[in-house]
């Protein structure tokens, strides 16, 4: 097996004009490196190749219409199949043509997977899917590409140069590269979208001064916490100290014990009192006893006279007494204007309320009233006051008997509860989370300054890295560049050389040379003048030896497929060409008319790695007929046949 990565194996085609409405070619790569395939103009061979490219990249070829594929207007389906080995392993390319709907479909099939929907050869091998895709044109050729690469503005062998030796794909490494810093900025836009160096540093600047401002909050809360603790520490001294000075004296110990006593004793009962003086106050019934009683009597008539009851009833049982409830004696006339307006009061709605009200006054219980609740208060606060004024009078008379150090010791603990009541003011202020941390003083305050610091710090973070990442990619972008550029200028220069190599083998009778290729292969004479008068044998010779230099050294091995590769070569040219191809290509396919084999097919003749194939039509009944015969193939003659 050559050592090509794909290699042709043959390809079928059914319902498609020219030889293809019944083909079957089938080639043993194996056995033959090279196929001269031979068959009439007009018969297939330009449709053949544009089927070969669509095959191969899974694009059907701009310079084909799917209606004029159609061998005739009763076929009303047709197909191409391309049969390939890839790296060792059989895979096939199908391309179904539907002529009434005017649509095709393509199809892979596999060893492994079977047939499948789809040109799937990029997930099989994306590199050599890849390498199809871009110099296509390169491996399945036409004399179209051979004029482009001499023509000023096409650019033609720039880019079959970076096509096949992929520098153009530096190109797509930027786009990606660009793509990725477009995708860190969105990521990035809520923090800061910022990169650049002098952005960096005012962020920087500006987190250095949020840490410094938080460090000086922090040790602000330092020092307050441990002022607060020495003044708590130094408080619980003096009232430790006053204690035993006061134990000195039992008369002193046993009255502020008492004192201390009935302190807590009255502070009990004020809350206690306090609590149930506002429950008393929101009571009606607790507030005078005159409520209390004319309730109690409501309730205690309702009951007797069993009211409320709905209007008709009521007015109907009242009608029928001898005296209203009222006390008026009822006659005939009254008792009539009572039924004829029974109606007009209470109704259901009014009735289901005022029973409400009567079951809860049955349910009132006995309660202290409002007075009486705060007239406990009001003892209690009067104790509470009582025992403050004996405790001052006990630390008095503490002082006048000689306890200079209680009187020293309680200024001192004064001043000490002043100075701690403003520091645990400062204390909250600056530690209390404020109720918006965007409109709090931030300088001041230390939950603030902690989400201003921690802001600024992945602002600045979120800078600097994009600083970093930016200025990276902005280099390899660059690097990028150049490395397309230096590179492409060496492989021109490379298969410029490799290019008059191949030169001097065709052309005998004349010294033509590639002086550099820039877009298009310039070319100038042996006085090294330029040559642009150069027949059209002599250009398409310049073709091949650009494509054999350029293709020799390729990265992707692939098969070279050419129509119609001699018909403008004279016959020294020819003889040459044929010469020189087959050294290059591992598998070399050659669509070729009879006339072209004089010289070229010639030259192939004897030599054993040859396949001959003969496709023709029968003009009497359009059947096809492929012959792989030696013979046949030297032997065919044929004019211009329809298709």
């Amino acid at each position: 097996m050559t050592s090509n990565n794909v290699l042709v194996l043959g390809w079928n085609a059914k319902g498609l004009r020219g030889y293809l409405r019944d083909a079957s070619v089938t080639l043993d790569p194996d056995k033959y490196s090279h196929v001269l395939l031979q068959m009439p103009n007009g018969t297939g061979k330009t449709t053949t190749m544009a089927l070969l490219r669509s095959a191969l990249t899974g694009r059907l070829d701009q310079s084909l219409s799917i209606a004029a594929l159609q061998a005739d207007r009763t076929t009303k389906e047709g197909y191409f199949e391309l049969v390939l080995s890839v790296y060792g392993e059989r895979l096939t390319f199908r391309i179904d043509f539907d002529f009434e709907m005017g649509r095709h479909y393509l199809y892979t099939t596999t060893v492994q997977s079977g047939k499948q929907s789809g040109h799937l050869l990029n997930s099989i091998d994306p590199a050599l899917a890849s390498a199809l895709s871009r110099s296509i044109d390169l491996f399945v050729f036409d004399g179209e590409l051979a004029k482009d690469m001499l023509k000023d503005g096409a650019a033609a062998a720039d880019k079959a140069i970076e096509a096949l030796y992929r520098t153009d794909s530096f190109d797509d490494l930027v786009a990606r590269i660009e793509t990725l810093k477009g995708n860190r900025k969105k990521r990035n836009r809520d923090v800061t979208t910022a990169s650049e160096q002098a952005a960096v540093n005012r962020l920087e600047r500006e987190y250095t001064e949020a840490k410094e401002v938080l460090a000086k909050l922090n040790q602000e809360k330092v020092s307050l916490d441990r002022a607060l603790d020495k003044i708590d520490g130094r408080v619980d001294e003096i009232d430790d100290r006053c204690r035993e000075l006061g134990y000195e004296n039992e008369e002193f110990q046993d009255r502020q014990k008492d004192i201390d006593d009935r302190s807590r004793a009255a502070s009990s009962d004020i809350a206690k009192y306090s609590s149930s003086a506002i429950s008393s106050f929101r009571s009606p019934l607790s507030l005078h006893s005159f409520v209390a009683a004319r309730l109690n009597t409501l309730s205690e008539t309702l009951r007797e006279k069993r009211l409320p009851r709905s209007s008709r009833s009521f007015f109907e049982d009242l009608a029928v007494q001898d005296r209203c409830v009222c006390g008026v004696d009822l006659d005939d006339e009254k008792r009539s204007h009572i039924l004829s307006h029974a109606d007009d009061h209470l109704g259901d709605e009014q009735v289901s309320v005022i029973n409400d009200i009567r079951y809860k006054l049955t349910d009132s219980v006995d309660r202290r009233s409002f007075s009486e609740v705060t007239e406990d208060l009001s003892d209690a606060e009067d104790r509470l006051t009582s025992v403050a004024q004996e405790r001052a009078r006990l630390d008095i008379e503490k002082a006048q008997a000689g306890m200079e150090e209680v009187e020293r010791l309680t200024s001192e603990k004064g001043e000490l509860l002043a100075e701690k009541a403003r520091k645990d003011q400062a204390l909250r202020f600056l530690t209390d989370v404020p109720i918006s941390l965007d409109e709090a003083d931030w300088k001041r305050n230390l939950p603030a300054c902690r989400e201003m610091e921690r802001e600024r710090r992945k602002a600045y973070e979120t800078a600097s890295e994009n600083n970093r990442y930016f200025t990276a990619a902005d280099k390899l972008i660059l690097a990028a560049r150049r490395a397309r550029k230096l590179s492409k200028e060496r492989l021109q220069v490379f298969v410029k050389d490799r290019t008059n190599v191949q030169l001097e083998k065709i052309l005998d009778n004349e010294i033509i040379r590639v002086s550099r290729i820039d877009g298009r292969l310039h070319l100038v004479n042996e006085e090294n003048l330029p040559k642009d008068s150069a027949s059209e044998g002599q250009k398409l010779a310049v073709c091949y030896a650009f494509l054999t230099a350029l293709l020799a050294e390729a990265p992707a091995r692939l098969p070279f497929i050419v129509d119609s590769p001699a018909v403008s070569l004279d016959l020294v040219l020819r003889k040459n060409v044929g010469a020189l191809i087959p050294k290059i290509f591992d598998q070399l396919i050659i669509f070729v008319i009879s006339s072209e084999r004089e010289g070229f097919a010639d030259s192939f003749e004897g030599r054993a790695d040859t396949q001959f194939i003969t496709a023709s039509i029968d003009q009497s009944d359009g059947s096809v007929k492929i012959d792989d015969s030696k013979s046949a193939f030297f032997q065919f003659q044929s004019g211009r046949t329809s298709a």
